[in-house]
């Protein structure tokens, strides 16, 4: 086992560079005691020349010693050591224990494989413990033979500044970079050689401070044992050197070979004195490497200058040449990505005529903005040429330069008239990053005419955090300008149709003046006043700037206003003089509009106008007043199209000369007494009446007052003779009596047929023994019985008569009268007059009914001479019948005929007290009677008191023909 260490020792030291090949020592001389440095455990370890590796003597380290050599701690700090030995192999099962102040331990196993430890003392728990430290590594890939004892040339490099070393077996690598045990050593001390199993032997040990990795081998040093370097292709590979130590205490030749012809030793021999260097330096041949590794062999063997040669050593000489990383360029304009394609890129760096390019692929880019920005990454890229395996896109470098994308710009917009595009038209057809590029100002375009037209920049500026990365100089595209769909607007007056000529349009749009016309006829949405919506009909665009504008998807309005109309009034308004200013009987056709379209013809439905003078006249104006409400919407007429007269006016009235009536009422009788009158008559014109007098007597007629000259009959003609407006009134003639008053009582035998009386003399006051209580119970001609008068007795009426009363007697009463049924039934009694002797009345059937006192209590009954036979007497209205009463004073009854027929007899009077005839009553309840040929007669000799009193009435308008008496020495009043 051999273990190297450091620190201070008692004894000889030596100092480095240091060798011992044991040529100088006496056979069985001990290595104890610091002979020449060596301190030996046992005397039993000597130098001895039975076992040698060259020369004649060597070192023997029996069983169980341990043989050590002590050095000057100094630096340097990385030390070579070497040495042959016949090692013995470690048959222990454990490993042994770490010595914690070593730097470095191995043995060789009884397999023959080197057993190193690596780092420090640590077991399984990972805890620090040399003991069981499972940080002894088995290294497999050198081996020593284990059927024979062999010597094997051991070399140790130690490196201190690294605190790691290397072991090497017959210039074999063993394994490398072992860590040291005690990582705090700074530089070489000592070595113990451990003998723990069998003999082993050692021999041409030496101690060098060499700071490369050498190969050693004696006489001389040879190192390093390999050389390697690594080129790009294209590049010439440096040169280097071997060195050749003497590690002897006497000068060394020595001969340099190479095995390559590209590769020449300087100097290929020499001599190199005691433990000094000799550097040969080594030079490639110029030309092109290939990639790959080119090997050759750098042989040095040791001379004595006599032809002898020994101790062969060897470097091995690699000469890697890698591709070569290529170095791109390129340039393309901004594309919003950080990426390159290959079709931009190209290799820069190629050798010579040698052909690489870029086949395919994308590579990634520092930043994707304007600028120089490295290429990072060689993405996908696949190189490609007759050289391209000479080069690698591994550690690529090189940059692609990004200039501002041009913008490319579109729009379109309708014709107005300029060059002008406003950038809120315009779209960037190129912006790869959206929001962050804006656009602002005005272009300019190529043309201001309908097309795709060129755009310019004009005063557009790119704003946003993008625009660096964009450029209008250079911009690209064009706006399409589409025609301009033209904007109308007129006005008219309504005519019926929905045309809108071209020439009372105006285009509202138009841009170019007298350069863009119009032609043809617009249509309407409609033909009624309002703002109607048009539509191009047979429209047309002209003029030279046409092209510009279209009437397809025009829009605009005519303004349709309502036409005037105007009125006047025709024909002829006639009127009779009326004194008013109306007219009233206006028709639809005195009516005259002017302004009507087409068929168009309403219905004035106003008839009511003025005359401009009341009076009569021809060619009089006429004003009618007008509102909408006096239009009828009839044949295809609507008011609203219109601008409505408010009047008509013509000279058509004609007021023609008005009829005129006198109004002069029938004139009752008169009372003379009454000495005067006012004649009442009236013209229907309001013009004053003038009378005239043409009786026999003679008057005096003031305007309107008669003076009564005696009584008689009066006739005075009532007359108007007109004026401009009114015709002469037909004159209206009034005869009427002027009667005197004077009282009296008849006397029996009387009679009176009223041809004695002037007509509508009223019987009051007593004339002929009448009275009647109104002025109403006149004398009359319309309707008689006989001749040519009778009395009438109107509705509520009562004519009385009265006698002198006489002696008892029986009295005949006839008369001729035209009664009114009664509105009484045969069972609705009237109340009983108890002063009358006679009662009765003609009831609802025309049946009389009759009052009977006989049983001392008066008693309504219906009586009739044979009630439901063929022979009945029935009393029928306004028809006349003769009434006879006999009263018999005697036996107080009486009895009752009509028109000769006897109807009852025997009747009890009402009263039993009355003893003599004195007058009667008749009393008219229902509607007006007529009363002719009154007569009253004595009939027998017997003398009868009693007072024949009223007549009384029906209550539903029949007249009473009833008589009663009243007490003795009774006179009506009139």
């Amino acid at each position: 086992m051999v273990a190297l260490t450091q620190g201070a020792f008692a004894g000889i030291t030596n100092t480095i560079p240091f060798a011992d090949d044991f040529e100088v020592y006496t056979n069985g001389t001990p290595l104890i005691n610091g002979t020449n440095g060596w301190y030996g455990s046992s005397s039993s370890i000597i130098v001895q020349t039975n076992t040698v590796y060259t020369g004649t003597n060597a070192a023997m380290i029996p069983c169980d010693s341990t043989l050590s050599n002590r050095f000057v701690p100094a630096s340097p700090t990385n030390v070579w050591i070497q040495m042959d030995t016949q090692p013995s192999l470690y048959d222990v099962t454990n490993n042994p224990v770490v010595a914690t102040n070593m730097a470095a331990m191995f043995y060789i196993n009884t397999d023959g494989y080197f057993v190193v430890h690596n780092g420090i003392a640590t077991n399984a728990a990972g805890s620090f413990d040399p003991s069981n430290s499972v940080n002894w590594v088995i290294v497999t890939n050198a081996s020593v033979p284990t059927n024979a004892p062999t010597w094997v040339r051991i070399s140790i490099y130690e490196k201190f500044s690294t605190t790691n070393w290397d072991l090497y077996a017959n210039g074999v690598l063993v394994t490398n970079n072992i860590g040291f045990i005690n990582t705090n050593l700074t530089n070489f001390s000592w070595f113990d050689l451990y003998n723990g199993s069998t003999t082993s032997y050692l021999d041409n040990v030496s101690v060098a401070a060499i700071d490369t990795n050498e190969v050693i081998g004696l006489p001389l040093v040879v190192g390093p044992a390999s050389l390697e370097q690594s080129i790009v292709y294209g590049d010439t590979p440096a040169v280097q050197t071997v060195r050749v130590v003497n590690a002897w205490g006497s000068a060394i030749g020595f001969r340099v070979d190479t095995n390559q012809a590209w590769l020449a030793a300087d100097p290929a021999g020499g001599i190199v004195a005691a433990m000094e260097t000799q550097t040969v330096t080594l030079t490639y041949n110029a030309g092109g490497w290939p990639v790959g590794t080119s090997n050759a062999t750098v042989t040095v063997v040791a001379t004595n200058g006599a032809g002898d040669e020994w101790s062969t050593q060897s470097v091995a000489v690699a000469l890697s040449v890698t591709r070569k990383a290529v170095i791109l360029s390129g340039s393309r304009d901004y594309d919003g990505t950080a990426t390159a394609t290959n079709t931009i890129l190209t290799v820069t760096n190629t050798n010579g005529l040698d052909v690489v390019t870029v086949t395919s692929g994308l590579a990634l880019l520092a930043s994707k903005d304007v600028g120089t920005p490295a290429i990072t990454n060689q993405g996908d890229l696949v190189l490609g040429g007759s050289a391209a395996g000479n080069y690698t896109l591994d550690g690529l470098s090189g940059s692609v330069t990004i200039s501002q994308l041009a913008v490319t710009l579109s729009g379109s917009r309708d014709y107005d008239g300029t060059t002008e595009a406003e950038a809120a038209i315009l779209t960037i057809g190129n912006n790869l990053d959206g929001g962050d590029l804006t656009l602002s100002g005005t272009a300019q375009l190529a043309s201001k005419d309908v097309g795709s037209r060129a755009i310019l920049a004009g005063t557009l500026a790119l704003g946003g955090s993008a625009a660096g990365n964009y450029t209008l100089s250079g911009l690209s595209g064009s706006v399409t300008i589409g025609q301009l769909a033209v904007a109308l607007s007129g006005s008219r007056d309504y005519d019926g149709t929905t045309d809108a000529l071209a020439a009372i349009l105006t285009i509202d749009n138009n841009l170019d003046g007298g350069d863009l016309t119009l032609s043809g006829t617009a249509q309407l949405a409609s033909k009624d006043v309002g703002s109607r919506t048009i539509s191009a009909g047979t429209l047309a665009l002209g003029g030279s700037a046409a092209g510009n504008y279209t009437l397809s998807g025009l829009s605009g309005s005519v303004t349709i206003a309502a036409k005037t109309l105007t009125a006047s009034l025709i024909g002829t308004v006639t009127k009779v003089y009326d004194g008013l200013f109306t007219a009233t009987n206006l028709v639809n056709g005195n009516y005259s509009l002017s302004g009507l379209v087409l068929a168009e013809l309403p219905t004035i439905n106003q008839t009511n106008g003025t005359y401009a003078t009341k009076d009569v006249a021809s060619g009089i104006s006429v004003s009618a007043t007008l509102a909408a409400a006096n239009f009828d919407e009839v044949a295809g007429f609507l008011r609203s199209n219109y601008s409505l007269p408010g009047s008509a006016v013509g000279l058509v009235g004609v007021i023609t000369i008005a009829d005129q009536t006198l109004t002069f009422p029938a004139i009752p009788a008169q009372p003379l007494a009454s000495g005067s009158m006012t004649l009442n008559a009236s013209a229907s014109s309001g013009l004053t009446v003038t009378f005239t007098n043409i009786g026999s007597l003679g008057t005096n007629i003031s305007g309107s007052s008669l003076t009564f000259n005696g009584p008689g009959v009066y006739t005075i003609i009532a007359s108007q003779t007109g004026d401009v407006n009114f015709l002469p009134a037909d004159s209206v003639t009034n005869t009427f009596p002027v009667y005197g008053f004077s009282p009296q009582t008849n006397t029996i035998p009387w009679s009176d047929d009223f041809e004695n009386y002037y007509n509508r003399e009223p019987l009051i006051n007593g004339t002929n023994g009448w009275y009647g209580d109104s002025a109403d119970i006149i004398v009359q001609t319309n309707i008689v019985a006989t001749g040519t008068n009778a009395a009438m007795i109107p509705l509520d009426g009562t004519l009385s008569n009265s006698f002198v009363a006489g002696a008892p007697c029986n009295v005949r009463i006839a008369m001729d009268l035209r009664p009114v049924r009664t509105d009484l039934a045969e069972t609705d009694f009237p109340p009983v007059d108890t002063n009358a002797a006679v009662l009765f009345y003609v009831d609802t059937n025309g049946h009389f009914v009759v009052c009977n006192g006989s049983g001392g209590t008066p008693t309504w009954c219906m009586v009739s001479n044979a009630v439901g036979s063929g022979g009945e007497f029935v009393v029928t209205n306004d028809t006349w019948a003769n009434i006879v009463i006999y009263l018999d004073y005697r036996y107080r009854h009486w009895k009752l005929k009509a028109n000769n027929v006897l109807i009852t007899n025997k009747i009890g009077f009402v009263t039993q007290q009355t003893n003599a005839f004195s007058g009667f009553s008749f009393y008219n309840g229902s509607s007006t009677c007529y009363v002719d040929n009154v007569a009253a007669y004595w009939w027998d000799r017997f003398k009868v008191n009693g007072v024949f009193d009223h007549m009384i009435r029906s209550v539903n308008g029949v007249i009473p023909d009833s008589i009663m008496g009243v007490p003795t020495n009774s006179v009506p009043t009139p």
